[in-house]
């Protein structure tokens, strides 16, 4: 997979400068594709934190619940520094900020309708349940437009949070999260600035039965704010991280992730662990890369790992496949909401097919609120139908 980083990366260092320093590069040792200017650690004794920023390496964020920290290292110095700090006892491991892409895949041949609803018998679920208010999805990704008219009425809210006074009236550790949180660029507003985000959120929980343009497949759940994209698209396990853990924390029931990488981190998947530990599905993209090799966060145990199909039944040609991912959903010319208020039928990748998945957990959630984790995964497994690709058969452990 890395190769298909080159011929990006080789633009990338060509341009590099201050302004720039929120692009990834490749680490000079390790060759990952990271943040040119953090790393993340977990220190070896209490006392080495101190010792650490002695040397002059500044802490910018702690993840308690994980036991690690980021640290700020001069630009392009990162295996250099993870080498002295190791060299010197100081940490007990330590690793660069993996980079993380977005799962899209723009302009793919577009369809006119929901196709996706239909293909994944959501009508018939609706009969049933159009979702439940207290089910909230998280969705981790470039931020949500939340005054966009179809995700305004299920925009989840922080009501342990006073908005706008400064204080973090709930003890969460986030001044004034009513609306989410923005893990990007450390504040407290999550609006979509890429448009990546509010595609996803609407495929969930666009509002339904309201005489706008569309219906998310679970019209009545809750959407949370979580960005941890940069308006570039990219991530890194310093905002991602943290962000599956306080969608965790905050209650969400599922998370939908439209990111990947083709590396594995400690990090984010002690993040996953978590959230799967706090009783928080996370539903993530399998990738775009045509290739039956895992990537990650959906590569996982704990995650459940999403396909892509056409409106044919067919494997989408981008989309990555094999036995380690779990299901497949619709992600070839969806209908989705766009940032400033507009619609696409255009939406397309993993990407689009994590959200139809992650709605159809949220519909099984809202009819048994109660149920552990496990058994959403399993019932969002079984009732897959094995689908048999004529190029490359049996694509996904369970259809």
């Amino acid at each position: 997979m890395r190769r298909l980083f080159v011929a990006i990366l080789l633009l990338w260092c060509a341009s590099l400068g201050a302004e720039q320093s929120r692009e990834p590069i490749l680490t000079s040792q390790t060759c990952v594709l990271a943040a040119p200017d953090r790393i993340i650690v977990r220190f070896a004794h209490p006392a080495a934190q101190k010792e650490v920023q002695r040397l002059g390496y500044r802490t910018l964020r702690q993840i308690p619940q994980l036991g690690y920290a980021v640290l700020n290292v001069p630009y392009g110095q990162v295996d250099e520094t993870i080498a002295l700090l190791k060299a010197k006892g100081l940490v007990r491991e330590a690793y660069p900020d993996r980079a993380y892409r977005m799962a899209y895949i723009p302009n793919d041949p577009l369809v006119p309708n929901q196709w996706n609803l239909f293909r994944m018998n959501v009508p018939a679920a609706w009969d049933i349940t159009q979702g439940n208010p207290d089910v909230v999805v998280a969705v981790l990704d470039t931020g949500v437009d939340y005054t966009h008219p179809e995700l305004v009425p299920n925009i989840w809210r922080n009501l342990g949070e006073i908005p706008q006074n400064g204080i973090d009236d709930d003890h969460n550790g986030f001044v004034d999260d009513d609306l989410g949180w923005d893990f990007a660029y450390g504040d407290r507003d999550p609006m979509d600035d890429h448009g990546h985000g509010t595609a996803c959120a609407g495929i969930i929980a666009a509002a339904g039965d309201n005489g706008y343009q569309m219906a998310g497949i679970a019209y009545r759940c809750r959407i949370m704010c979580v960005k941890i994209g940069l308006s570039n698209g990219y991530s890194y396990d310093s905002m991602f991280a943290p962000g599956v853990v306080y969608a965790a924390d905050m209650g969400a029931k599922v998370q939908s992730i439209s990111y990947f990488s083709d590396d594995l981190t400690p990090l984010l998947r002690a993040a996953v662990d978590y959230a799967w530990n706090k009783g928080c599905l996370v539903v993530a993209a399998a990738g775009n890369f045509d290739e039956p090799y895992p990537i990650y966060p959906a590569g996982y145990d704990k995650a459940v790992a999403v396909a892509a199909t056409t409106s044919a039944d067919r494997k989408a040609s981008f989309s990555n496949y094999g036995t380690w991912v779990d299901v497949s959903a619709p992600g070839v010319g969806i209908v989705a909401t766009t940032w400033g208020g507009g619609y696409t039928d255009r939406f397309a990748g993993t990407s689009a097919a994590t959200p139809n998945a992650a709605g159809v957990a949220a519909l099984l959630w809202s009819l048994q609120p109660n149920a552990p984790v496990q058994n959403i995964r399993m019932a969002l497994e079984y009732s897959s139908l094995p689908l048999n690709d004529p190029v490359v058969g049996y694509f996904s452990n369970y259809g």
